[in-house]
């Protein structure tokens, strides 16, 4: 953990995260998706050793907030960190809206892409500067009713990501318009019955976009 988030060796303190932090919202809503995106994989894992849908997504709740109140208490002692209350209570939203989707799925859902290269080298998993952040858009996804009914592919999206200004610190804030799908809904389009061992790839969204500058 400590590898991968930083060194948790100084003093407790709280960040002023929510507008002190140059990312404009943007990490708050990159902990509400991850944590809607780990409520969900962790529950169907759960459900592949054979308990109950609902044990499964207990199980995935308790999982997903201890991990990620973890990650707060590690940042409380990280120098370059400091624990986050916004980020816990978007951790906790996401959590919630994730055991919704699981009890009552529909055709929203909320995904996330890169900007570029998915594959892209950084130095960890998880943005850990302004810039690697900048590196994501989140997305509000709605599957469309069309043609092929229930198995058509396509989704259509609102996003939020934020960039660097002219300053190469200040952040702007980007909204985008997208169309696109997952590898789920592609492969339950020609093969409903296979769709289902694609499940924990539904939260990366392929798509093409137009963006919109929020000044």
């Amino acid at each position: 953990m400590q590898a991968s988030w930083g060194e948790s060796n100084g003093r407790f303190h709280i960040k002023d995260d929510w507008s002190g932090d140059g990312l404009s919202q943007n990490d708050e809503i990159s902990h509400f998706v991850t944590a809607y995106g780990l409520t969900k994989a962790f529950s169907r894992i759960w459900g592949w050793t054979g308990v109950s849908p609902r044990q499964a997504r207990t199980l995935a709740a308790v999982e997903t907030g201890s991990l990620l109140t973890l990650v707060e208490t590690l940042d409380a002692f990280n120098p370059r960190q400091g624990l986050g209350v916004s980020d816990l209570v978007f951790d906790f939203a996401g959590i919630g809206v994730g055991l919704l989707a699981l009890r009552h799925p529909g055709r929203w859902d909320i995904k996330f892409s890169a900007k570029n290269n998915l594959f892209r080298a950084q130095k960890t998993l998880f943005a850990q500067d302004a810039r690697e952040s900048d590196y994501y858009v989140f997305w509000a996804t709605y599957r469309l009713p069309l043609g092929w009914a229930e198995r058509q592919p396509l989704s259509v999206g609102l996003g939020h990501s934020v960039r660097r200004g002219a300053d190469g610190i200040s952040p702007v804030r980007e909204l985008y318009l997208g169309l696109g799908t997952t590898v789920p809904d592609v492969v339950r389009s020609v093969a409903p019955g296979a769709a289902r061992y694609f499940e924990l790839l539904e939260v990366y969204y392929f798509n093409v976009r137009v963006r919109a500058t929020v000044r």
